[in-house]
């Protein structure tokens, strides 16, 4: 059965510098650490096909997937090799013109390898968006992540 979640947050910065930092792969080692390297293996401006690299405690994790982009408004993700205990991961991130600045959506939807781990992954998937939307709105305002 699959489940989503989905967090929020207000960024200053205006939804094409959003849009852009988040579709531009080499922004992702910048925003989060723990991104070893990222890079797109194919990318028309629409479609991209991308790895990266991520590091959970000292092991190394290689993310693939595919992500569809709607300049300026949102990107979808479908990763082909879901992460360790997912059946299934994609998602979106929303950007809407919100004052001055953008509201950002970030939305996961999943399934788990073991159904009764579904919450637990849930509140763990909730917790890593969050993270990832302050990664993100720091970089672009030209904080440290």
């Amino acid at each position: 059965m699959s489940r989503t979640v989905s967090v929020e947050r207000a960024f200053e910065a205006s939804p094409e510098a959003v849009y852009g930092a988040y579709w531009g792969l080499e922004n992702w080692p910048r925003a989060l650490s723990n991104i070893v390297d990222a890079g797109a293996d194919y990318d028309d401006g629409v479609h991209q096909c991308f790895t990266m690299v991520v590091d959970k405690d000292g092991a190394r994790e290689t993310v693939r997937g595919v992500r569809i982009g709607v300049p300026f408004a949102k990107v979808e993700l479908c990763q082909f090799v879901p992460p360790p205990g997912f059946r299934v991961m994609r998602g979106e991130w929303r950007f809407a013109p919100s004052g001055t600045g953008t509201q950002v959506v970030a939305e996961r939807v999943y399934e788990t390898s073991d159904p009764a781990g579904g919450d637990a992954a849930g509140a763990l998937l909730k917790s890593l968006l969050e993270k990832n939307l302050v990664a993100f709105d720091r970089l672009l305002s030209g904080g440290a992540a």
